[in-house]
This record gives structure tokens, sequence and C-alpha cells, in this order.
């Protein structure tokens, strides 16, 4: 169970890695060790975040969080209820990039190197 500190601890940590000089992403096994929470609980603490996010005109900032071995997510639910559209297409991937793009535009990280190449391309 989560306590009541876990969305917004959550919401925290990827803030900070939107924000930050040299912005990247955590995996869901990373995030959930520094949450100190099960596997069948991450949907517990990113899809009220990803609502809220919404709800205030703000991009995804569950991009933020992607497979470990891949630049991907599972979902980009595009606004549409949370865990309702799969990264599965050329299409999907390239609405995944883009609104990643619009979450270190809107909160001031600047992607370099490799990542920025990827997020470009």
């Amino acid at each position: 169970m989560i306590s009541a500190q876990t969305i917004p601890n959550c919401r925290q940590i990827l803030v900070g890695l939107a924000r930050s000089a040299n912005p990247h992403r955590v995996t869901y096994s990373e995030l959930m060790r520094r949450l100190g929470i099960a596997r069948q609980e991450i949907k517990d603490v990113l899809n009220p975040i990803y609502d809220a996010e919404r709800r205030a005109g703000r991009p995804d900032l569950t991009l933020i969080v992607r497979y470990a071995g891949s630049r991907y997510g599972l979902y980009h639910s595009g606004g549409a209820t949370p865990q309702t559209k799969k990264v599965a297409s050329a299409r999907d991937r390239q609405g995944y990039k883009a609104e990643l793009k619009r979450v270190y535009a809107t909160s001031g990280g600047t992607p370099r190197g490799a990542f920025k190449r990827w997020l470009e391309s």
C-alpha cells in the first residue's frame, strides 16, 4: 500500500529529473526502488500524476519513466484516460517524443548529446 507522501515524492523526483541541467530519465524499477513500492503499485502512483498534469494543462510528466533497455514507457495516452494507448507504432513513438520534448521545455531542462539527438529524430 502506498503512503500519503508517495505520490508527492514521485512527482518531486520526476520534476527534478526534468529540470536538471542535464535532464535524464528513470527506469520503472529504479523509481519503484526509490519510492519503496512494489511493481503492482506503480500505476497507483503514476496515474494520479498524469491526471493532475493534464488537468493543469501541462505535458505528461510521467513520460520521464521508461523501461530498462528502452527509451520508451509502455503507454502514451495523449490526454486520454491513463493506460489506454500503448506505444506500439512509429506514429505512437513520434507522439511520445514530441510530448517528452514538451515536458523538458515546460520544466526548463535542456536535453543534450545522444538523448537530444534521439528526441529530435
